[in-house]
């Protein structure tokens, strides 16, 4: 539904995956997808992720 839009958002953990699936994926949503590999770096990807979806230019590279 065009007026409920959902976003994939996916987090690969490891490298076993197929990274470039999953972007296209999320891509389509204009969702997010990113690879970690160790547990400890998930909670920020979460919140990179977050970030990106509530304010773009917020958490572009340029605005740090």
């Amino acid at each position: 539904d065009p007026r409920r839009p959902v976003r994939i958002v996916a987090i690969m953990l490891g490298r076993a995956g197929d990274l470039r699936a999953l972007q296209r994926i999320a891509a389509t949503t204009s969702g997010q997808a990113a690879a970690i590999t160790r547990y400890s770096q998930l909670s920020q990807a979460i919140f990179q992720m977050t970030a990106q979806a509530l304010c773009p230019p917020c958490a572009s590279p340029a605005a740090s």
